[in-house]
């Protein structure tokens, strides 16, 4: 096998490869986005019963 068959071979590869994982980096990254925008409405949600509560007049317990 020639030099240039096995080099067209090797790069053909590595582009595969890369291409594997730039698909499991965008999958990873919508992923990681998706958690992040549950936490931010987790956190909304909390500082929103915060809130009532507090103006309701309820305050924490002095040993929490």
């Amino acid at each position: 096998m020639s030099n240039a068959k096995v080099i067209s071979i090797i790069d053909a590869e590595v582009r595969e490869q890369e291409l594997r994982m730039r698909l499991e980096l965008s999958a990873a990254i919508v992923e990681m986005e998706s958690k992040l925008r549950r936490l931010d409405m987790l956190t909304r949600s909390i500082d929103t019963r915060v809130r009532a509560l507090e103006e309701a007049g309820v305050s924490p317990h002095p040993n929490g």
